[in-house]
């Protein structure tokens, strides 16, 4: 236990020092003010609601991207650079689990992650008692604009005269300073209303009130869902360079957000595959919907503390598994292996397993043996599955015949959507419901085409083959 502790707290001190850290949550902080004034360009009858709504929306949505984003770049800077830096194998080697070793850098993500997520949530509690300037009759809420503008300066002066006079770490401390008076600020204008007067609690926290309980409600679901996702950053950065647990942390992200439309989609196009789907996490019982907080309709919070305790666990044990295997101490391929060579061959490979286990679904579906359309369809999508599990591996490794492979077939696809976008080969369209348009379709070949030629990317080809 005093391991795993440990190591929860090296890692919340290494990462809140990371001045990349400080520059994202200055970063949020800006997008909150900002949201302020675009929320006036929101449509409906009732203006002021209509822009309070929207305030509301682009506020939680904000909390969601940017609580992901620091999940993830935790898990960078706490996993994914220690194993490449081989600190991580220093500590392994005293005599640490690799289990508790991973816990405690968990730990230390969500303790990170919690810093951040509860000033963001300051910030944007503050835009939501100011509220929306609908029309030049209404007034600004001083007390929030004194007291808010004030604890940043403040935040920031105490970590600078702390960093001159007792070598703090500036971010550190401006981030922990923060915390603590914006703190003081939510507690102070809670008593005071627009103008300074005297006013009552409920005020401001209340049913009434600007701040409502549904509202905290929703903002504690979306901490749950960006804990949740910092599982998948965690489990993602045992086996993944840092740019690709980035990308993998916002594509599940966006999944989550989507996944009954991919159900739908699935289960339309070859029943039974639709299980798929299930794999990425529910974020739609996690993140309200604007007209759910309209309504001031919430999820139960059983369901969801049940669903986020089941499927966080999933993520660690999984990280775990993965984390048991992974090799410390060879040189890792990462720290030679051009990003672009393993982007793509990380999503290449991780593209044919889905479309090898589509095919296999289809396969053990009785309707699918009731005609040949859909036999063929499944014995395609399982075969393809496999042999671009082939072919991406060979282009992991390095393999000059996989690479002209990938770069044939992704200047032929793109030349077929380009043309299909065109209106012409219609004739030939094979396209199932989820695939992205033709335009983007030939956009994403043509990118991948100009990966593959870069002259990084062909020299570790041809080093390979040396």
């Amino acid at each position: 236990m005093n391991g795993l502790l440990s190591i929860a707290r090296n890692t919340l001190i290494q990462n809140l020092r990371q001045p990349v850290m400080g520059a994202m949550l200055l970063l949020t902080i800006l997008i909150f003010v900002i949201t302020v004034p675009l929320s006036g360009l929101s449509m409906g009858s009732d203006y002021q609601a209509a822009d309070q709504q929207q305030l509301l929306s682009m506020g939680l949505g904000t909390l969601l991207f940017m609580g992901v984003v620091f999940a993830a770049m935790s898990s960078v800077i706490g996993i994914s650079r220690e194993i490449q830096d081989r600190t991580a194998l220093t500590v392994i080697a005293k005599s640490v689990p690799r289990a508790v070793f991973l816990g405690g850098k968990f730990l230390g993500i969500v303790a990170t992650v919690t810093v951040s997520f509860y000033i963001a949530t300051l910030v944007f509690l503050l835009t939501v008692r100011h509220g929306v300037l609908s029309s030049a009759s209404q007034p600004y809420d001083f007390p929030v604009l004194v007291l808010g503008i004030t604890s940043v300066i403040g935040a920031v002066l105490i970590g600078a005269l702390g960093s001159y006079f007792f070598r703090w770490s500036f971010v550190t401390s401006t981030i922990m300073s923060l915390a603590t008076l914006l703190t003081v600020t939510m507690a102070v204008i809670s008593l005071f209303g627009k103008n300074w007067e005297l006013a009552k609690f409920s005020a401001t926290f209340g049913e009434n009130g600007s701040i409502s309980p549904v509202l905290l409600h929703s903002i504690f679901t979306i901490f749950l869902a960006v804990v949740l996702l910092a599982s998948v950053s965690v489990a993602a950065s045992t086996r993944l360079s840092p740019l690709m647990t980035l990308l993998v942390s916002l594509a599940v992200l966006l999944g989550g957000m989507f996944q009954h439309f991919f159900t739908q989609n699935l289960q339309a196009a070859t029943p039974g595959t639709e299980k798929l789907a299930w794999l990425l996490p529910g974020l739609s019982a996690l993140c309200p919907t604007p007209g759910m907080l309209a309504r001031g309709d919430s999820f139960p919070l059983g369901y969801v503390l049940g669903y986020f305790a089941f499927y966080t666990a999933a993520m660690l044990l999984v990280g775990i598994a993965l984390f048991q295997t992974r090799e410390l101490a060879a040189a890792e391929s990462s720290s030679s292996l051009p990003e672009t060579v393993g982007l793509l061959s990380g999503i290449g490979r991780l593209a044919a397993i889905i479309a090898a286990i589509v095919g296999a679904l289809g396969l053990v579906q009785p309707a699918s043996w009731a005609t040949s359309t859909s036999l063929t369809t499944g014995v395609l999508f399982l075969a393809g599955g496999a042999v671009g599990f082939v072919i991406w591996s060979a282009f992991h490794a390095g393999r000059w015949w996989a690479w002209w492979t990938v770069l044939l077939g992704a200047c032929g696809k793109c030349i077929y959507f380009a043309l299909l976008s065109a209106g012409l080969l219609s004739d030939f369209r094979f396209k199932l419901s989820y695939m992205p348009p033709d335009g983007i379709a030939a956009a994403i070949c043509a990118g991948v085409a100009l990966l593959l030629i870069l002259p990084k990317t062909r020299r570790h080809f041809r080093a390979a083959a040396d």
